[in-house]
């Protein structure tokens, strides 16, 4: 194997040359060793800065969650009501429709419009929720001027 790189002396390798290719290779490996530091340099300061964006995304995420509960805690809240109402107002018109059943029949049976009254009584209502009722109800619901008729017995 012809190694050209050293000149041959009759001793051995020439000094000269062995200190000049030490040199050199010492040369390329503190290159080499000074890239790779510079490599590092850049890959930790990449790391850090992925680290900040990611603890920056996951802040973000938490308060989006955060915003998010909050969000489904009042729509929650306002679908109850909006249910709450909707009952409400299904059992008040059933309610109305009930007692507007009872008053037609009573006026039936009657032969006549029965005065408020007579629907109070009858319901036992008091007048001021069977005047709300029928102010609801609308013209639904005929009745009889007030005191225009007594009630009649038999």
């Amino acid at each position: 194997m012809d190694n050209h790189i050293f000149r041959s002396a009759l001793s051995g390798f020439n000094r000269q040359d062995v200190m000049e290719y030490i040199e050199r290779t010492q040369k390329q490996a503190e290159e080499a060793a000074a890239r790779l530091e510079d490599q590092v340099r850049q890959a930790r300061q990449e790391c850090d800065e992925a680290r900040q964006a990611l603890d920056a995304c996951t802040e973000e995420k938490e308060a989006l969650s955060r915003q998010l509960e909050e969000m489904t805690v009042k729509f929650n809240h306002a679908k109850n009501n909006w249910e709450a109402q909707a009952q409400a107002k299904e059992s008040f018109r059933q309610d109305v429709t009930q007692r507007d059943q009872t008053v037609r029949e009573l006026t039936e049976e009657t032969g006549r419009q029965l005065t408020p009254e007579e629907v109070s009584l009858y319901l036992d209502m008091p007048m001021e929720e069977l005047e709300e009722l029928l102010r609801i109800a609308g013209e639904s619901v005929e009745l009889a001027e007030s005191g225009s008729r007594e009630p009649q017995s038999g």
